[in-house]
């Protein structure tokens, strides 16, 4: 089963706000409620398809960010690939794999080997130019 409890826990690993309100979901991105808030019903099926939403707008947002910085294909698509697996973290995820190494859940893709080039290049001038 999944819970109110499991939704807005989810919710805010993507940095996202839930609020429930007569038999409704209303989601959004923190900070940003109103204009960026969708709605679903309050049952199972709601709830998992206002997480499903939620994916699929923090993909989005960071895709179009992802548009306005030059970068190979295979970058951009790995990381694109590593800000959706780690969500509202993925730049402390990144930043602590650059240090350390450990591109966990990625080892055996070319993800880490694009992300380890990226680091080694531009990286950091790249991750200025995506959180601005």
């Amino acid at each position: 089963m999944f819970t109110k409890s499991d939704l807005t826990n989810r919710a805010k690993s993507y940095g996202y706000s839930v609020k429930f309100m007569d038999g409704g979901i209303e989601a959004y991105p923190k900070n940003m409620r109103g204009d960026a808030s969708f709605f679903e019903s309050d049952d199972e099926g709601g709830r998992k398809a206002i997480l499903d939403t939620i994916k699929a707008d923090f993909s989005s947002r960071f895709a179009i960010k992802l548009d306005g910085v030059k970068l190979h294909p295979e970058i951009r698509d790995s990381l694109q690939k590593w800000h959706d697996h780690h969500g509202a973290e993925w730049l402390e995820n990144l930043q602590m794999a650059w240090w350390n190494g450990r591109y966990d859940g990625f080892l055996s893709s070319n993800v880490s080997a694009d992300l380890q080039m990226l680091r080694n290049t531009n990286g950091h001038s790249v991750i200025k130019l995506l959180t601005a």
